[in-house]
């Protein structure tokens, strides 16, 4: 019983063709892609994704000392 199922469902292999040429002809996905032209000479690398800077610590252990502090103007008062 299985295999009459199986045969009665199957079409005649020429219009099995035709529906495949058919399908292959309207189908976007085998048409021909047009090349690109290229304008330059030289290979330029795309650009690609640059991140901002996110430290986990600060890379200087203490912040600068200052070096002009009161006693300093004291002692070179023109500078």
């Amino acid at each position: 019983m299985a295999p009459s199922k199986a045969s009665s469902k199957k079409s005649d292999p020429k219009a099995q063709a035709l529906k495949t040429a058919k399908a292959m002809k309207s189908s976007a996905i085998f048409k021909k892609k047009a090349k690109k032209i290229r304008t330059s000479v030289t290979f330029q690398r795309p650009k690609t994704l640059k991140k901002d800077r996110n430290p986990k610590y600060p890379r200087s252990s203490a912040p600068p000392r200052n070096k002009l502090d009161h006693y300093h103007i004291l002692k070179y008062p023109l500078t």
